[in-house]
């Protein structure tokens, strides 16, 4: 991911509709949208998780819900650009690992809610 985020940084920051998201979901849609113009189909888990290592590079600044793609290293797009179509073979065991992810993290914001529906009926009664 750390890679393909370094290849997609500046194909990223010189695209307008990408530049001008200012929220992770709308980004997360002109993500996808970037990879397909460069040959690269990646899944909406694996988008979030792009959008995750952009942030902790500091190629995105998030505050609070807003976020800014950094406008540094923009000069490079053409050549970088073509080159996302290298990390094609590894888009499944990503797409895997992404969903994986997001299955733990629903698993436990369930049990959580589940906990205070419990906690709540104790109190109820």
């Amino acid at each position: 991911l750390q890679r393909l985020c370094e290849r997609l940084a500046p194909v990223l920051a010189t695209d307008d509709k990408a530049a001008s998201c200012n929220r992770r979901g709308p980004l997360v849609v002109e993500l996808g949208r970037v990879c397909r113009e460069h040959g690269l189909d990646v899944s909406t888990p694996v988008a979030w998780d792009l959008i995750r290592v952009l942030e902790q590079s500091g190629e995105l600044v998030g505050d609070g819900r807003a976020v800014e793609l950094r406008q540094a290293s923009a000069g490079t797009s053409e050549s970088t650009g073509a080159n996302l179509k290298d990390f094609a073979p590894d888009l499944a065991m990503l797409d895997h690992l992404a969903r994986e992810r997001l299955d733990r993290r629903k698993k436990r914001q369930k049990a959580r809610e589940q906990g205070k529906a419990a906690k709540r009926r104790r109190e109820a009664c």
